[in-house]
């Protein structure tokens, strides 16, 4: 096993993607490949909005999220733990999105979704 990704549907339009790889397998190219390839799923199941999550510290990743489409919009306070790299308490995360189409699935032009 290299890693994992997945995609996590939230509403019929928004969804979020992530992947961690096997520190061994970085460098290669398989995480832009498994961003975009998340991208494509997320866009053939009609998600308008995908976002990412991404430590500030890491450039690499920041670096995958925008070969793939996305774009930085802010960060999270305080938002998310990472055991994994020795920080056990909350830590500040980048949100990153891709953002395709217009309103919400299912929805009548001019109603304003109510």
């Amino acid at each position: 096993m290299l890693g994992a990704t997945g995609l996590d549907v939230e509403t019929p339009w928004r969804a979020a993607t992530g992947y961690v790889l096997r520190r061994d397998v970085w460098g290669r190219g398989l995480a832009t490949e498994v961003a975009v390839a998340m991208a494509r799923l997320a866009a053939d199941l009609g998600v308008v909005r995908l976002h990412a999550l991404c430590h500030p510290d890491n450039i690499a990743s920041a670096r995958v999220l925008a070969k793939a489409g996305f774009l930085r919009e802010g960060v999270l306070r305080r938002h998310t733990c990472f055991p994994n790299i020795g920080l056990d308490e909350p830590q500040d995360v980048e949100i990153w999105a891709r953002v395709t189409g217009a309103g919400c699935p299912g929805q009548r032009a001019g109603n304003g979704g109510h």
